[in-house]
């Protein structure tokens, strides 16, 4: 876990940090469950998504950074790569 906290553009945020310069961001959330220092296991629910910060409607934003740029998420969810 690197942070919890409020940005203007992201509202309520939770960083995660994975080691090797790569992070996740989790955005607009309306609760927040982990706190910093937490060490996060994989499928861990982090937060509850929600319409905080420059938001029109309930969602989670993802972001994948890596060395503080964000990234295609493709290159590291499968899921998200190639999509149509």
């Amino acid at each position: 876990m690197k942070s919890v906290g409020r940005e203007e553009v992201f509202g309520e945020v939770v960083i995660l940090d994975h080691g090797g310069g790569v992070e996740t961001l989790y955005g607009h959330n309306e609760k927040v469950l982990v706190a910093p220092g937490d060490s996060i296991r994989a499928g861990q629910v982090v937060a509850l998504l929600g319409n905080t910060g420059q938001s029109s409607a309930p969602h989670v934003h993802f972001e994948v950074r890596v060395d503080g740029k964000a990234t295609d998420p493709g290159a590291f969810v499968p899921e998200l790569h190639n999509r149509n």
